[in-house]
């Protein structure tokens, strides 16, 4: 398993069609959470979300992202997440501490 930090956004100023799809938006990112998939958190500021998922592959994470109906309306940025002990070692390793 892999976890990926997601930041989403969507794209300015909104269109009809994106306040057609915003309900089932939110449905999805609420059923990823409920089915413990993922950690879903409003984001302050801009409207959006911050995600932490836990994928089996990239291909899950592409899913993932693009199983919501506003995909093609928002900006994402996507960021791998590492347990801080892996992040220790690799430091270790190269002498960094």
């Amino acid at each position: 398993m892999s976890k990926f930090l997601i930041m989403t956004h969507p794209v300015e100023p909104p269109t009809d069609s994106q306040f057609a799809r915003i309900d089932s938006c939110i449905q999805h990112f609420v059923d990823q959470q409920k089915s413990g998939r993922a950690q879903v958190f409003p984001a302050a500021g801009r409207k959006g979300y911050a995600i932490v998922v836990d994928v089996e592959s990239h291909k899950d994470l592409i899913d993932f992202l693009y199983g919501n109906s506003m995909a093609f309306d928002e900006d994402y940025q996507v960021f791998p997440l590492a347990p801080i002990d892996d992040e220790i070692d690799v430091l270790r390793k190269f002498d960094f501490i």
